[in-house]
């Protein structure tokens, strides 16, 4: 990985941990940090791909979409999952998702702990965070 990679993916790191920190307490991810994650992600598949894939993160949105006003996941999820497909090659849309799902499971599995300890309820998953966890595995293990 060049040196212009392993900058755009410490920048695009640090926008997940805003995107993460914004999720857990307001249960929402902008979308000004999310076009930002998807400019970074392109101008890093550039350089690491010399291609940006497009068909998949359409896939991706558009199912998305379908299925977002039954609270099966939010919509700024979708956005921020399509965004970082941006920045993978076709080979590792697969691990990301993997991963990302991986991550999600004690994630949820804390918040219905947590909703059968405490008095308050939970009712959303900040799955953002996931999503970001997922993201950075992927890049550890491709």
């Amino acid at each position: 990985m060049n040196i212009i990679n392993t900058a755009l993916s410490v920048v695009i790191i640090l926008v997940l941990i805003a995107i993460s920190y914004s999720d857990f307490r307001f249960r929402r991810i902008p979308n000004k940090l999310v076009v930002a994650v998807a400019i970074l992600s392109i101008c890093y598949s550039l350089f690491a791909n010399h291609s940006i894939q497009i068909l998949f993160p359409l896939i991706v949105l558009i199912i998305g979409m379908i299925i977002s006003p039954w609270n099966v996941i939010g919509a700024g999820d979708i956005k921020l999952i399509v965004a970082l497909l941006f920045s993978l090659a076709s080979s590792e849309n697969a691990i990301f998702l993997i991963m990302t799902a991986l991550c999600g499971l004690p994630l949820s599995a804390g918040i219905l702990l947590y909703n059968q300890l405490a008095n308050e309820k939970i009712k959303t998953v900040p799955y953002g965070i996931a999503i970001a966890a997922g993201y950075v595995m992927t890049l550890i293990v491709s």
